[in-house]
């Protein structure tokens, strides 16, 4: 069996970012705390790749993926 997921993006939120949300349910709700969300800055020639709190857990609200601490 294949698992299911559900991927979102977000390049309109904030100028030169990307948000890139990854939740392991078909079911995703953008306000339960089910999401790894991974931020992508373009600062001229480099791409900067960050993840809410610094992991991949998949423990974040996709709602709140511009106000979240990225490392």
């Amino acid at each position: 069996m294949i698992p299911a997921y559900t991927i979102k993006t977000d390049s309109t939120t904030a100028s030169g970012i990307t948000y890139i949300g990854f939740c392991n349910s078909v079911d995703a709700d953008d306000d339960e705390p089910m999401w790894a969300i991974t931020r992508v800055t373009n600062d001229g020639d480099d791409v900067i790749v960050e993840h809410a709190d610094g992991d991949g857990d998949p423990d974040n609200v996709w709602s709140d993926r511009a106000s979240l601490n990225y490392k």
